[in-house]
């Protein structure tokens, strides 16, 4: 037998086991728990340990730095974590460490499941080292790799244990939460890499998982980007966002997790002045960055301070500390009646998600001041059979006239953006439903309305066009305090949302750069501003947003065409002022 940290082991285990054993308290044929002996020298510690065994006698693998030792500790220490950091910082390196440690500590009775937003993306990052990694174990495990599916399975055919990759490809989130729904084991490990893109259903689904396990470890990796994406919520401190600042090392989480931040300012390769650690951002990194985006933009922050730009960086149409100060996302607890209302974006361009949402207007007691407000209290995305006989468009229209019998909702207090295709779906709604509702259309230049009672301009004076004003007008409303109960994936569109100013008008972000720069439509919010114009147009927001009358401008107008060339166009304007 061998006695080591107090305890007695079968001749013949190697010393990459009994650390592993150590570090994950697995107690070989059951008994005690090995972190009760006197000689435990702390998880984080045998996991070091453990890890030189298997992969740096020659210390060729992982090379051990302040970051590397960090991260690895907070893995191991915490039932919940995420890495917060820069490109470059070893996230998935160090995440596929320990995915591998947490495998072989138990290989029969563990399970790691890995999540990405793609295929390629998983495959490119965290797989490829666990496949790095896995091969390179100076020890022998077993296990079978499986292909072209990413995954080990600990015996062949058995997907009980191992190590599997699930890829969350846009449109296959159901596929997604089916291939992991069911997958217990006694220890369960998931790593949710790309945390910022990943759905909320992933992220419920895996927490799931946890029932009737003996060891749970939820884990995230990141680039920051907002407090409102997934990322966010697993980060968000449990004294709150104005508790951190960029300095930051970790945090405790509202979860009860731990965030860990590491800033690329501060790369091992920085402070050491050289570049002693391949792969590792250095200071020639840091100021390519600087000099090419400017360390004040948005992509610095992310990629090199690992951390989510501060507001003021970016002109976006609500920022998250709007959303926070003027209680766009709380409940309410109306004093009075209200009305449902109902409203459309049907997104017929590949890939875009068809949202129905449902709000009701009426009076709250808003600490001790009686305010009418507009309240989302329900959204969905409907789901087309594009293999049945109805047409598409029917079998929209059925579906929403379905929803808005089952809320309440009157065809006047409905309404729908009719840009491009949604035209379509709008002419049978009026044929066999009714020509009571509102079409709102994002296309063209702005309104001849007034903006507001306080702001007596014409809205084709204020906006460069027509979606411009459509979007800026569920601004206006949340600075009043007249928005409540806003969906995170709403909130998080409207703060995303770039605008500039082109001369004295406002233009927010045409629509296709914002997919290619957040990978997704806006569709939420698309559907949040039709409410909110219907809202307006129907009465029941207070006059502050209601349109009314005042003297044409001529000389304004001269001067805001003067100012808006013609040739200046994104796809949603088919004119300008």
């Amino acid at each position: 037998m061998i006695d080591r940290y107090g305890w007695e082991w079968v001749d013949g285990t190697t010393d990459a086991d009994i650390e592993l054993w150590m570090a994950f308290d697995v107690r070989p044929g059951g008994g005690g728990s090995l972190w009760a002996s006197p000689l435990f020298e702390g998880a984080s510690v045998h996991l070091r340990k453990a890890i030189d065994f298997i992969w740096n006698r020659e210390g060729q693998f992982l090379i051990w730095n302040e970051w590397s030792e960090q991260m690895l500790s907070t893995m191991i220490e915490n039932r919940e974590w995420t890495i917060c950091g820069p490109s470059s910082s070893w996230k998935s390196t160090c995440a596929a460490v320990y995915a591998c440690a947490f495998w072989f500590a138990d290989p029969l009775h563990s399970k790691v499941i890995i999540s990405s937003t793609t295929l390629g993306g998983l495959r490119e990052r965290i797989w490829k080292d666990i496949l790095h990694f896995y091969r390179a174990a100076r020890i022998g495990y077993g296990g079978v790799i499986q292909h072209p599916t990413p995954k080990i399975q600990t015996v062949r055919g058995d997907d009980g244990s191992g190590i599997h990759g699930v890829a969350v490809e846009q449109g296959d989130l159901n596929k997604a939460i089916d291939k992991i729904k069911g997958r217990h084991a006694p220890n369960v490990l998931v790593i949710i890499d790309e945390l910022t893109g990943a759905q909320q259903a992933i992220v419920d689904v895996c927490v799931n998982l946890e029932a009737g396990c003996k060891r749970f470890q939820l884990g995230g990796l990141q680039n920051p980007c907002s407090y409102f994406d997934q990322g966010g919520r697993l980060a968000e401190p449990k004294e709150g966002w104005n508790s951190i600042t960029v300095e930051s090392e970790g945090w405790e989480t509202l979860r009860g997790g731990r965030a860990l931040h590491l800033d690329g300012i501060y790369s091992p390769n920085v402070l050491a002045g050289d570049t002693r650690y391949p792969g590792l951002l250095s200071q020639i990194d840091i100021d390519n960055s600087a000099r090419r985006d400017g360390e004040n933009s948005p992509r610095f922050w992310q990629e090199r301070r690992g951390f989510w730009p501060p507001e003021g960086i970016t002109k976006t149409v609500l920022t998250e500390s709007m959303v926070v100060k003027f209680k766009v996302r709380d409940p309410v607890t109306w004093i009075g009646s209200y009305t449902v209302m109902g409203a459309l974006d049907p997104a017929y361009e590949g890939g875009d998600r068809k949202v129905l949402g449902f709000a009701k207007v009426g009076e709250i007691d808003d600490e001790g001041v009686s305010k009418t407000v507009l309240c989302f209290y329900r959204t969905i995305c409907l789901k087309l059979d594009i293999t049945g006989k109805e047409p598409l468009h029917f079998q929209l229209k059925r579906q929403v006239t379905e929803e808005c019998l089952a809320e309440g909702v009157e065809p006047m207090y409905f309404g729908m953006d009719v840009t491009g295709e949604g035209g379509g779906t709008a002419d049978i709604l009026k044929r066999e439903w009714s020509t009571e509702f509102l079409e709102v259309s994002f296309g063209g230049r702005a309104s001849d309305r007034m903006v507001s009672d306080i702001n007596p301009r014409k809205c084709y004076e204020e906006y460069f066009n027509r979606v411009s004003e459509l979007w800026y007008q569920v601004r206006r409303c949340s600075e009043r305090g007249m928005i409540r109960g806003m969906p995170v994936e709403m909130a998080t569109e409207f703060c995303s949302r770039n605008y500039e100013m082109r001369g004295p008008l406002i233009q927010v972000e045409p629509k296709t750069k914002m997919k290619l720069r957040m990978n997704r439509s806006p569709d939420y919010a698309d559907m949040g501003a039709v409410m909110v114009e219907l809202a307006v147009v129907r009465g029941l927001l207070p006059s502050d947003v209601v349109p009314t009358k005042n003297k044409f401008n001529r000389e304004w107008v001269k001067f805001a065409r003067a100012m808006a060339p013609r040739s200046e166009y994104d796809y949603e304007t088919a004119s300008e002022p």
